[in-house]
């Protein structure tokens, strides 16, 4: 890809993790979005998972990463532009709720099914496309699901109970934030809003401890976010273990596809761009080798192509496109 005459025009988002800034191409007038981050070497091995994840996944149901550098100290990753995340929806109508939750179901089910977890689900890291189509986002705590998690990360009220207690992350870790969000798809607020960490820990520490949807008014919306939202996490569903036994009305068996423009009026909170100066935007490699594969990863990635299969190759499998 070509990264000359590219120019920052405003700030999207900034956070604690550093700011992603809105791009556009000079020349073509196409607009991305630049994630800029603070780079350290020693974080390496996650920022090329993370990337792995952005570049290699299928655009179907990941955030697509079209180049990455590192300059001056801070490490760059340009993407795809999305509308935004989905708190920029008001008040969806129940077909558009479905339709979005079959969607993230699915975009998860298949980052699972690729030997990976996304630790980290919450409402900022689930981002819709131009056509109103969900992409997961923010892999740079994903990890497989044969290793061993490190410490506690994401939002507290997006946390499993087993993740605040014990530092345990797993699928069900995963599904239990799938059913806040579509809580939050619901209602249009949070179940949880813990301040801190510990707040969360005294919350679940508590025998006594009941989830109450107190915001969902239908008992078969209650009875279907349960299977997500428990404390148990043996009792704790998947995606497409919650569609076995659903009555035969049920509003999730009602999928009428993914536009969800076509499923009612849409409604959307518009963002304003945080200022920046207009300035060309620096295309530096500090650290070049690392960006590129090795020869092994190499020729997995021309074997897969070649062969549409995936190589046990320790990276995140290449999508194929189909022909």
């Amino acid at each position: 890809m070509d990264l000359s005459n590219f120019f920052l025009e405003g700030v999207i988002r900034g956070g604690s993790f550093g700011q992603v800034l809105l791009v556009q191409n000079a020349r073509t007038k196409k607009q991305f979005a630049l994630k800029e981050q603070p780079f350290a070497l020693e974080a390496m091995d996650r920022l090329q998972l993370e990337l792995q994840v952005h570049i290699r996944g299928d655009p179907n149901f990941i955030l697509k990463a079209l180049a990455a550098w590192d300059h001056k100290g801070f490490c760059y990753m340009l993407f795809e532009l999305t509308l935004g995340d989905i708190t920029m929806l008001n008040t969806p109508n129940e077909l558009q709720v479905v339709s979005l939750v079959h969607q993230l179901g699915t975009a998860l089910t298949y980052l699972h099914g690729c030997g990976y977890i996304h630790r980290k689900l919450q409402l900022s890291c689930v981002l819709i496309d131009k056509k109103y189509n969900i992409k997961l986002s923010d892999f740079g705590h994903c990890v497989k699901t044969t290793d061993v998690s490190d410490g506690i990360v994401g939002s507290p009220s997006f946390m499993a109970p087993e993740s605040v207690l014990e530092e345990i992350y797993s699928e069900e870790s995963d599904w239990f934030a799938f059913g806040l969000v579509i809580y939050y798809l619901l209602t249009s607020f949070e179940l949880f809003s813990f301040a801190s960490v510990d707040l969360a820990k005294q919350h679940w520490e508590n025998p006594g401890t009941v989830i109450d949807f107190f915001k969902v008014f239908s008992p078969i919306w209650q009875t279907y976010l349960a299977k997500f939202v428990v404390k148990d996490i043996s009792s704790r569903q998947s995606y497409d273990s919650s569609l076995v036994d659903l009555a035969e009305h049920h509003p999730m068996l009602l999928n009428s596809g993914c536009n969800i423009q076509r499923l009612g009026n849409l409604y959307i909170r518009a963002a304003r761009l945080g200022h920046c100066t207009r300035k060309k935007m620096t295309v530096k490699y500090d650290h070049p080798d690392l960006y590129k594969f090795d020869d092994v990863n190499y020729q997995a990635i021309l074997h897969e192509r070649e062969n549409a299969i995936n190589v046990p190759s320790g990276m995140f499998p290449l999508y194929i496109p189909p022909q």
